[in-house]
């Protein structure tokens, strides 16, 4: 019996069909696998092509550019501890062709995916573009406010208050604006270890501008919003918020709002939060100036490049994608801001990253300023404020910034110099030279006999209240074995009557044979010279003065 299956079954059907469209088929599976093949070739050889960029100006920063290999005398260093394998990754993502429209499409996806946030940027409420705060560094944290507070204590031997000020993130602040499902605590602890640290020190005057911000976000104070909802920066109206509860902490009054008119300078600001989420829908922000009566008269010179500008704007830029450098010509190491022709004011000099931009023209109507970026800045700090007559210093810094990266290690650099430098120049004579050495170092040496040590020590005490200098004290009558001293000598006068001080070598030699023995040679030192002496002066070699008591006989020689 044939039990073979009948001809024309449903299977025959279904295998006659793929025979006949096996060809076709395989057209379609070559036509796939070329376009995937010539597309991953395409963009190979235009990431060759290509040359690479420097600047993103989407987002605002510079761009990862094709690692070494070696460094110093290890050829394959760097591909042995890893550091070229990353730096590639992070070179191959930055450098990628059309890498700003695929950033949009897969923005675009992920929301589409009701992920509610692409690249970290959380999509919130009525368009807010928020950053999802990155695990807290402790560690980084404590390496920059850790050297803040000992540049505290520096300053306060200086008579310089010092104040950090920390600014809160889109996160920190407009929490409001969240997802309600999203957690609204993830920070708290970075928080309150600041203020930890921050309060180690009794120097250093710390305000945490995260919290007032918030409350006046949460409330309907604000009348407009304090941060940006397509950067990570706050608004101009939020600066003056922050300026305004920085210099309540001093005791001083903010100006009021009333006293500014509003400008609105742009209405097409993209931030850089705007061009990481790829939410390319999303609508600009407007920035805007606080002007006030005579901004016109200030001066900002940005001493990187010698270039200066009237006002506190450089306009240029908001013919550019990066509006927000407007403010204070952006990101440098140094600018200065003073008020063209007017009186001496006393002198602030801030610390910052580019949140301080904005809140620039608010603190210039109250002082000359003096800002730094110690990104960009790397001279000692302490010798500024010394040199350059710093009556207070304000450090502002973004928490991310303060997280991210050690930015203030810098502070302790020729901090011990410059604090000698202060306390020397605090006293009314700077320093007093014997044959062009300063007698910081020098030993008052006087014989043990009656009158000489009462002698040393009123020279000691002296020369201590009108320059700083300790000098040592020493009983002793060789005085040879001494290179530089002030000798109280009881040798070498054989006349009766003789006041004589002499430069001996690198010694300073104080004689007397008059009635008022060496007391009185002493005492005549210190009221021609030290008593009401300023500046710094030498006594030098070949120096002589004589007076021979009781006649008219003086000489002072050079």
């Amino acid at each position: 019996m044939d039990k073979r299956p009948e001809k024309n079954t449903e299977q025959d059907i279904i295998l006659d069909i793929q025979l006949r469209c096996a060809k076709k088929a395989r057209l379609v599976d070559l036509l796939t696998i070329f376009t995937f093949v010539f597309a991953l070739f395409a963009t190979a050889i235009l990431f060759i092509v290509l040359p690479d960029k420097t600047f993103s100006e989407q987002e605002n920063r510079a761009l990862q550019q094709f690692p070494k290999v070696s460094y110093y005398d290890k050829p394959l260093g760097r591909l042995l501890d890893g550091s070229f394998t990353l730096e590639f990754a992070k070179y191959y993502a930055d450098q990628f062709p059309a890498r700003d429209f695929f950033v949009g499409i897969k923005g675009m996806a992920e929301i589409a995916l009701l992920k509610q946030e692409n690249n970290s940027v959380i999509l919130g409420r009525d368009g807010y573009l928020i950053t999802r705060p990155p695990e807290p560094d402790l560690s980084t944290l404590r390496d920059n406010i850790d050297p803040i507070r000992d540049f505290a204590s520096l300053m306060k031997k200086m008579n310089v208050p010092v104040t950090l000020a920390i600014a809160g993130r889109t996160y920190d602040v407009m929490k409001k604006y969240l997802p309600e499902t999203f957690p609204k605590t993830l920070s708290d602890e970075l928080w309150e270890y600041a203020r930890y640290l921050a309060g180690q020190s009794k120097d250093l005057l710390y305000i945490n501008l995260a919290d007032p911000l918030r409350a006046i976000a949460e409330s309907s104070r604000a009348s407009g919003p304090l941060y940006y909802r397509t950067d990570h920066h706050w608004t101009t109206l939020g600066a003056y918020y922050a300026y305004a509860e920085i210099m309540k902490a001093w005791g001083e009054t903010p100006a009021p709002l009333s006293e500014f008119t509003i400008e609105a300078a742009s209405d097409s600001f993209y931030g850089t939060t705007w061009s990481k989420a790829g939410l390319k829908w999303i609508k600009p922000d407007t920035m805007e100036y606080f002007r006030f009566a005579g901004d016109e008269d200030f001066i900002t010179e940005i001493k990187d490049t010698g270039k200066s500008f009237y006002g506190f704007y450089d306009r240029s830029y908001l013919d550019k994608k990066d509006k927000y450098s407007s403010f204070i010509g952006g990101n440098n190491g140094r600018v200065d801001i003073t008020r063209a022709g007017s009186e001496k004011r006393e002198k602030l000099l801030i610390m910052k990253d580019s949140f301080a931009h904005a809140m620039i023209p608010f603190f210039a109507m109250h002082y000359d300023l003096v800002i730094l970026d110690l990104r960009y800045f790397s001279d000692s700090v302490s010798k500024l404020v010394l040199t350059e007559g710093i009556d207070r210093v304000l450090i502002v810094g973004n928490m991310e910034n303060l997280t991210q990266s050690v930015i203030y290690r810098i502070l302790g650099y020729g901090a011990d110099e410059a604090l000698a430098a202060y306390i020397k120049y605090s006293y009314p004579i700077r320093d007093i030279q014997v044959n062009g050495n300063s007698i910081a170092g020098y030993t008052i040496v006087y014989p043990d006999k009656p009158g000489y040590a009462e002698a040393a020590k009123t020279l000691h005490d002296a020369i201590l209240e009108r320059t700083g200098f300790d000098l040592m004290m020493e009983a002793s009558a060789e005085y040879d074995k001494f290179d530089r001293a002030l000798v109280l000598a009881d040798t070498g006068i054989d006349i009766d009557g003789l006041i004589k001080i002499t430069v001996e070598g690198d010694c300073l030699y104080f004689r007397s044979t008059a009635p008022d023995g060496i007391t009185g040679v002493v005492n005549l030192f210190l009221d021609t010279y030290i008593k009401n002496g300023t500046g710094a002066f030498n006594f030098p070699e070949g120096y002589i003065y004589a007076d021979l008591v009781n006649t008219d006989i003086i000489a002072i020689m050079p």
